[in-house]
């Protein structure tokens, strides 16, 4: 009887292992796109979440301010604050995920930059916007876009009714 004593692998044994492994690389590429995804709509809802928070407390109380602002490190910060006697006192703020970029009105949030917009207290709109812990006066920031490795997320703002939405 003759002994087979074949070395190595046959065709359809590595197309098998190829074919698995390209399934297995592809999920891992997915997985990865959901969740840098998500970090961008979950920031984009942070952001949205903040402007209500800032004009339902604009109604009631004076100099409310909504702030967006990005450290020296990179990290964004949102929030709701009160301006008094030139002090910026925040009064609710969360930090959004540095796997994002921010932009507003097309532009990037550079280092250490911010800006606050004032709450018109007896509309609930938007007022003046400001740099960032200044009396210095910006141009109004119509569009927040929140970028992230997947789908963009932009929120409009208008000043002349106070309204504000998510745009697809």
């Amino acid at each position: 009887m003759k002994e087979n004593k074949r070395k190595g692998f046959t065709l359809i044994e590595l197309v098998i292992v190829i074919a698995i492994m390209s399934i297995v690389l592809v999920t891992i590429g997915l997985s990865i796109n959901v969740v840098f995804s998500n970090k961008s709509k979950s920031a984009s809802k942070e952001i949205y979440s903040m402007l209500g928070t800032s004009q339902n407390l604009g109604m009631s109380k004076e100099n409310v301010y909504f702030f967006i602002k990005r450290d020296s490190k990179g990290e964004y910060t949102t929030g709701v604050a009160r301006v008094t006697g030139g002090t910026v006192n925040v009064a609710q703020s969360v930090n959004i995920s540095n796997k994002v970029t921010i932009e507003l009105n097309g532009t990037t949030l550079a280092n250490g930059t911010g800006y606050m917009i004032g709450i018109n207290r007896s509309t609930g709109g938007f007022s003046q916007t400001y740099v960032y812990g200044t009396t210095t006066v910006a141009s109004n920031i119509n569009t927040i876009t929140v970028k992230g490795s997947g789908k963009d997320y932009k929120i409009q703002l208008s000043y002349t009714n106070g309204k504000f939405f998510m745009v697809d």
